[in-house]
């Protein structure tokens, strides 16, 4: 049995009331997967040694050991991605083809269907209830009781709550498992026949979804890196009235510090030389709309890309900091700064 099927059965055995462990568990310890800093040490022993690649494996393979294993048990050290997913996902036989099936055929047995329907429109950018309904064509009713499963259950999806204002948005935990539901699920037999251009698409799209693999390790590392004394830190979206009616905005990552009324708005950009100018003047747009102390707040922002063709330490009188792959790879050697 797989490891990430065995969540299920530990919390019946423990947790309902008609099992005959029931009220002995002592002490519950969840384990997490591993941080960033810790998968660039994998990686290294991988003889992957670009903090680049260490990204897009992230990305990929988030913080679960197994995956790169087996990287090594497959004779792929010092491997490039185009390989790496060639033996994982696209030959026959392929190393993780079946992986995901096999753990959420054990975690659903039979009731496999709304369940990966959900997965699905999740992987694929629908966030909020009322989006999941929509793609699925069903009334919100019809699958509150699924996705709480989902959730409380199986601990397959998780909750992000935008850090202001907003609805509870919705992810898969698991980031192997968000990259399957995206790519190979909506074209599961097409995949199965090996037909090419299942993989084009992908190869086509991978930089987008590691942009949003990139994201959370920036979140990761922030404190790390940005020089900002902050109590609260997440995403932050919503909606605005503009000219043609309700439109919506996104922030990567907002940070708050609520006594000294400062709020820090930052984006992160999967790209090579990256104007820090321009994307900090987005920034300032979409910060309109937070509505956080407005006439009070003090501002600065925080630009992470790949790399810049322009930084900047200033705009309009705020500060603006600026982080490249190489100094988010610096900053993991240090000691931790404390808050």
């Amino acid at each position: 049995m797989r490891e990430s099927s065995l969540t299920p059965l530990i919390k019946r055995i423990f947790s309902d009331s008609k099992e005959p462990l029931y009220g002995r568990l002592k002490r519950r310890l969840n384990l997490k997967p591993l941080p960033f800093k810790d998968c660039i040490k994998i990686c290294n022993n991988l003889d992957i040694n670009k903090i680049e690649e260490a990204v897009i494996l992230h990305s990929l393979f988030g913080g679960y050991p197994k995956y790169y294993i087996s990287i090594e048990d497959e004779g792929l050290k010092g491997a490039g991605l185009q390989e790496i997913m060639e033996r994982f996902f696209f030959k026959d036989n392929a190393v993780l083809e079946d992986e995901i099936l096999q753990i959420l055929s054990l975690e659903f047995g039979k009731r496999t269907g709304i369940y990966y329907n959900i997965l699905s429109a999740i992987a694929n950018g629908n966030t909020r209830i009322s989006e999941i309904a929509s793609f699925l064509r069903k009334k919100e009713s019809a699958i509150t009781r699924q996705i709480d499963e989902l959730v409380n259950y199986f601990e397959i999806v998780g909750i992000e709550a935008p850090l202001i204002h907003g609805r509870n948005l919705f992810y898969i935990k698991h980031q192997l498992m968000n990259f399957w539901f995206k790519y190979f699920f909506p074209h599961l037999s097409s995949y199965k026949r090996r037909e090419e251009w299942v993989k084009k698409k992908i190869v086509n799209d991978i930089n987008s979804f590691i942009g949003k693999g990139f994201e959370m390790i920036c979140r990761e590392v922030f404190d790390n890196v940005v020089p900002f004394e902050y109590e609260r830190i997440g995403r932050q979206c919503g909606k605005f009235k503009g000219e043609k009616g309700k439109n919506t905005y996104e922030i990567d990552i907002v940070a708050l510090n609520e006594k000294k009324k400062e709020i820090l708005f930052g984006e992160c950009k999967w790209k090579d030389k990256v104007n820090a100018l321009e994307i900090v003047n987005e920034l300032k747009e979409k910060s309109r709309y937070v509505d956080w102390y407005k006439e009070e707040r003090k501002e600065s922002f925080a630009v992470f890309a790949k790399s810049f063709s322009k930084r900047s330490k200033e705009f309009e009188g705020k500060k603006v900091f600026c982080f490249d792959l190489k100094d988010m790879e610096e900053s993991l050697i240090k000691k931790k700064r404390k808050k």
